[in-house]
């Protein structure tokens, strides 16, 4: 399913509720401090993510300049794209026979 339909699909289906609450007061993440959380993270990915979480390590000297700042920006501005709001639940049934 392509993002667009995704997007749509959530827009649908979400109501959207305005903070009642302002982050006024924010301390910018530094890149050593997004750079520890990447490093940290699963090398895990799924057909979501728009680049595997491998590539993304791989390259991070490139990368972590823009994902500081988009970061930064989101939690700024408050604003996420709703693009980047999907999510993929896998149910996992962990005692099979409860089922029967």
């Amino acid at each position: 399913m392509s993002r667009q339909i995704l997007d749509t699909q959530f827009q649908q289906n979400t109501k959207h509720i305005l903070p009642t609450e302002s982050f006024n007061i924010f301390s910018p993440a530094t890149e050593h401090e997004i750079r520890k959380l990447i490093i940290k993270s699963s090398d895990a990915t799924c057909f979501l993510d728009p680049m595997p979480n491998s590539l993304v390590k791989a390259k991070i000297d490139i990368l972590l300049p823009t994902i500081t700042k988009i970061v930064n920006e989101s939690l700024s501005l408050g604003p996420f794209p709703n693009y980047m709001k999907n999510a993929l639940v896998k149910h996992i049934l962990k005692k099979p026979n409860l089922d029967s």
